[in-house]
């Protein structure tokens, strides 16, 4: 049996926040839209960071768990 691939996301600041030099911004987006892609589930601490993850990574609502 196949054990879920989990991944958990603290924030996703960058995506919408000043103060990120463009190469940051860019390697982050990479490095998060490979991981949430990938991932079965998706732990989150907060609606906010679940809203931010469906608006700019497009994560399906039913994979995002607000822990």
């Amino acid at each position: 049996m196949k054990s879920p691939k989990t991944v958990t996301v603290d924030n996703l600041d960058f995506v919408s926040q000043p103060g990120y030099s463009w190469i940051r911004r860019h390697l982050l987006n990479l490095k998060y839209s490979i991981l949430l892609r990938n991932a079965d589930i998706v732990n989150v601490p907060s609606q906010a960071v679940a809203d931010d993850a469906v608006k700019y990574y497009f994560v399906p609502k039913d994979k995002i768990r607000i822990v």
